[in-house]
């Protein structure tokens, strides 16, 4: 059992700092892409959505871990359907800003 909870925090580390590295990097790329333009002053309502959009997505996910984790303690898995549905909902909303930049 302890292998499982090792393994376990592993890839949630993993998976949260996949996440978070995506994140950023939208993030930086909406502020190249800024930059590029020559655009200066402050974010416009698309740009802020995107950052905004990118930053929930990073949310999302880590709280989805936490469903995860507490599915694989309790071996409940009406948990993991929401680490699932938690982790489409971000990836999902990082699609349009993907399409976007």
């Amino acid at each position: 059992m302890s292998s499982i909870f090792i393994g376990r925090g592993l890839a949630t580390i993993g998976e949260v700092t996949w996440i978070a590295q995506v994140a950023w990097g939208v993030i930086r790329a909406n502020q190249e892409l800024k930059t590029l333009v020559g655009s200066k002053g402050p974010l416009t309502t698309v740009e802020g959505l995107i950052n905004w959009t990118a930053l929930i997505a990073a949310i999302l996910c880590t709280v989805a871990e936490f469903f995860c984790n507490y599915g694989m303690m309790t071996e409940n898995y009406y948990y993991n359907v929401w680490e699932t549905t938690l982790w489409t909902v971000a990836l999902g909303s990082l699609i349009p800003c993907c399409f976007f930049l």
